[in-house]
């Protein structure tokens, strides 16, 4: 029987050929059909689709960010480039505010309600970065500002009610390296939004009556360069004053100076802008997704065996109580005798910044043990006995700084660790209630407590008073260390130290040096004058931008002064 394939038999030997056997000198070709139901079609179709619509989230999430994260990028450089200190920085704190305020207001509808000692804190830090001009000071206050930022930011975006101290720590480490691991992302939504609007462009070509409009400007403009180049020849010919002003316009365009190609300022600014707007948007982005932060701060860790820091801690407070007890004996009520050469001043700078770590290493030290080990009755009682040593050691660092100012008077390093004594004393006191009632807010506590005696602090401009006090000390002593007045202290100082040298600016001593054959000033009137100069250099930078109330007040105290312009 046969078919339109041929008989039976003759399709039993195609079956039954080899693979590898050639059965005609042409091989068929097989090709597979496209059907309607075909998975690798719709695979691909619905991989577009995704593309498409990750695409188009994309260039919308671009859309909706990009311009604020810019124009904050733009309001930041000109507050901050190579402006540490100037009226710019409260400017910019407000700003910065603002920008996450912004966003966590558009995300939501309405912005969630934030502490306002948050905000008023971190505005006040900004004014008083620039009414001081201690370096020192300068870096805390902008690292003060940019924890606080950081805790607004995150009471902004999340709910933190219930958050603990770890919770906020690992909840500010995540934004922040989550931020800086997102700044590629406006790169990457830029382009996205650059292809959809290029192919946006191309589905809606420009007309052809737009095409011709352009074309027949830019036809006019070359025609009429040439002839209103002639015609102005012409009319300068014709008049005097028409000549001069079209001389001077074309000499200022023939000889205008173009700015360098690699000026360092304008590459700096641009440099600012560019790091402003791609951390600031990446930190927006990495907020709005902000999983990895929820599933961290809301992460119950396993808490570790309690005995492990029992028989740790018992060993540690065992040795606190012995050194208390020798600074109680020893120091306090005087019942040993120091060692040969040994002032009391010496002996207590000897120890003053061990005992200073060792109270830093005991107030994080059961912060870790409350957070990372199980409740159980023993370690809190072994960590209140550390507590309470913890108290002893801070009264004898402070009465050992204290015993060593008498002798050797202020500097900055010496007043700022007596602040960080109180600090800790007030850090260690609700450490103390943390210990026996979990539900106080440590993480509040601590925040308020730091930041109001910071506050306070900086807002004291201690150098001022740190001049006022070693100038009275030398009153009564006859002597005082005129080069940490004059160069080590900052203009915040500005105001007593000049009032103590009224004599020597305005009437500087000198002699004539043979060997020089020249009038010289003698080192103190020197020195002054040295000092007179920073001041005024100092007011001579300042403009609108960088104003500074320190250096303001300085070169106004020295403007009083009678002082000899030969001599200055």
């Amino acid at each position: 029987m046969e078919n339109m394939y041929g008989s039976l038999q003759e399709q039993q030997a195609f079956l039954n050929v080899p693979k590898n056997q050639e059965t005609s000198t042409t091989k068929p070709v097989y090709v597979e059909r496209p059907m309607l139901n075909n998975p690798k079609v719709q695979q691909s179709e619905e991989q577009k689709k995704a593309e498409a619509e990750k695409m188009e989230k994309s260039a919308q999430w671009f859309k909706t960010v990009a311009p604020g994260s810019f124009l904050y990028a733009i309001v930041y450089a000109i507050c901050m480039y190579k402006n540490p200190e100037g009226i710019g920085v409260p400017f910019c704190v407000g700003a910065t505010l603002y920008f996450f305020y912004y966003y966590a207001k558009k995300f939501y509808g309405t912005a969630r309600k934030c502490d306002m000692f948050l905000m008023i804190t971190t505005v006040i830090l900004g004014v008083i970065t620039c009414t001081t001009n201690s370096e020192p000071l300068i870096y805390m206050n902008k690292l003060g500002i940019f924890l606080l930022t950081g805790i607004y930011l995150l009471e902004l975006f999340f709910y933190v009610t219930g958050w603990s101290f770890m919770a906020y720590v690992k909840g500010g480490w995540y934004a922040f390296w989550g931020g800086v691991s997102m700044m590629v992302a406006p790169f990457v939504e830029g382009s996205a939004f650059l292809k959809l609007m290029k192919a946006k462009k191309d589905k809606a070509p420009m007309d052809e009556k737009t095409k011709e409009k352009l074309l027949a400007i830019i036809v006019g403009i070359v025609v009429a360069i040439p002839v209103v180049f002639v015609l102005v020849l012409l009319l300068a010919s014709a008049d005097f004053y028409f000549r001069e002003m079209s001389g001077n316009l074309i000499d200022s365009i023939l000889y205008w100076e173009t700015p360098e190609l690699f000026n360092r300022d304008l590459f700096g600014f641009l440099g600012t802008i560019l790091v402003a707007f791609v951390f600031g948007y990446g930190l927006i982005t990495y907020i709005n997704t902000k999983d990895t932060i929820v599933k961290e701060t809301a992460r119950k860790g396993i808490k570790a065996n309690p005995y492990i820091a029992i028989s740790c801690s018992a060993m540690i407070a065992f040795v606190y109580l012995v050194f208390v007890g020798i600074q109680i004996f020893g120091l306090f009520m005087g019942a040993l005798t120091l060692p040969d050469g040994y002032t009391y001043a010496e002996y207590a700078r000897q120890g003053f910044f061990q005992l200073t770590f060792v109270c830093f290493f005991n107030v994080c030290m059961v912060l870790v043990c409350m957070a990372c080990f199980e409740d159980n009755t023993v370690l809190k009682w072994i960590m209140a006995v550390i507590s309470a040593c913890t108290y002893v050691m801070l009264v004898s660092a402070a009465y050992r700084m204290i015993l060593y100012i008498s002798v050797y008077h202020l500097t900055f390093l010496r007043v700022f660790v007596l602040w960080a004594i109180a600090v800790m004393a007030i850090t260690m006191l609700g450490i103390t209630v943390f210990i026996f009632k979990k539900e106080f807010p440590i993480f509040k506590y601590i925040l308020v407590s730091i930041t109001v005696l910071y506050i306070g602090f900086t807002a004291a401009h201690p150098d001022f008073w740190i001049a006022k006090y070693n100038i009275e000390q030398a009153n009564k002593e006859e002597g005082i260390d005129e080069y940490h007045l004059l160069f080590n202290l900052s203009l915040d100082a500005a105001v007593p130290v000049l009032d103590y040298y009224e004599e020597s600016i305005e009437n500087p001593k000198g002699y004539y040096n043979e060997y020089l054959e020249k009038y010289c000033l003698t080192d103190i009137s020197a020195r002054v004058k040295d000092y007179c100069i920073r001041i005024e250099e100092a007011e001579e930078e300042m403009n609108a931008r960088t104003f500074n109330f320190s250096k303001a007040v300085a070169g106004y105290k020295l403007k009083q002064y009678d002082i000899p312009q030969d001599d200055m």
